[in-house]
């Protein structure tokens, strides 16, 4: 089976774009501004979007097109931390998935079900915005542009 193709914007964030390799990719709408969260996201999922947009944008990943991908990530991460919450929460105490699971059925465990679902979706979703810890790791991180001047560089190594 081959590889995933890798999106042109992600190859080059990442260092690994050689434009003889390019093949023509469909163009999208650049956003100018980062867009804010849309009203209709849950309250962990607004927390997701506010962590993750911004630092998509800057990246140069994030398009008008990728908007509804990463609602759906979000909603994903949403529904994973509610469900979460009805497992491992009882009022104001932490419960232990034992204590959850503790007489009842294979059918009576939705929860666990949605939880577990809802978790495959959001790691899918970070994949496909290359941001998981292994697909991370060929992403470069930009350098820190030297403001000094050349001279003053060259000023100070001998009378500094």
């Amino acid at each position: 089976m081959a590889n995933k193709r890798i999106p042109t914007e992600l190859k080059i964030v990442r260092g690994t774009d050689q434009p003889c390799r390019r093949k023509k990719e469909p163009e999208y709408e650049k956003l100018t501004v980062c867009p804010d969260h849309p009203e209709y996201l849950s309250n962990y999922a607004r927390k997701m979007w506010k962590r993750l947009a911004p630092q998509l944008f800057e990246k140069g990943l994030l398009s008008a097109a990728y908007l509804p991908a990463l609602e759906v990530l979000c909603e994903a991460y949403g529904l994973y931390r509610e469900a979460h919450n009805a497992i491992y929460k009882q009022g104001n105490r932490r419960r232990s998935l034992a204590a959850y699971l503790q007489g009842k059925r294979t059918g009576e465990i939705t929860e666990y079900r949605i939880m577990k679902a809802a978790f495959q979706d959001f790691r899918l979703y970070l994949l496909e915005f290359g941001l998981s810890p292994s697909s991370k790791g060929g992403i470069d991180s930009p350098k820190p542009v030297d403001t000094k001047d050349v001279i003053e560089r060259m000023w100070n190594k001998q009378h500094g």
